[in-house]
């Protein structure tokens, strides 16, 4: 009977560290995802915003300072020929990155219950242990 209740405590013993180990490579992976993806977002933004600057296009801004009447009329079409001096190049690489971060967030909020199940878990587990 001791035996067998020192197997089942070895036993248990190494699926909580597996579990650990898990547990502690997923949240690195995601730290890691997250961080990388915002370095891509934020180098394409820059990027982007300096061959803007570059072309002299931000002359559009100054649509910003005209009345509310002028700024109506004239927005959309200087919205469509800022569209046409951005690089194409960038925008997709900011979509495709945006998009796979709000992914990767999305991912850890739903499976946020679930990690925090199982640190309360861990963390009881070797609270009886001590």
């Amino acid at each position: 009977m001791k035996n067998q209740n020192n197997l089942e405590k070895k036993i248990l013993k190494k699926v909580y560290f597996w579990e650990i180990k898990k547990l502690v490579f997923n949240f690195l992976i995601q730290i890691l995802l997250i961080s990388c993806g915002l370095i891509i977002l934020l180098t394409t933004v820059a990027l982007t915003f300096f061959s803007i600057t570059e072309l002299k296009s931000s002359d559009f801004l100054n649509l910003f300072q005209e009345d509310f009447e002028v700024f109506k009329k004239y927005f959309f079409d200087t919205l469509y020929v800022f569209s046409l001096e951005i690089p194409r190049e960038y925008l997709f690489i900011i979509f495709i990155t945006s998009t796979f971060l709000v992914f990767i967030i999305s991912k850890i909020l739903k499976n946020y219950y679930k990690t925090q199940n199982k640190i309360k878990s861990l963390i009881n587990f070797y609270q009886k242990k001590l």
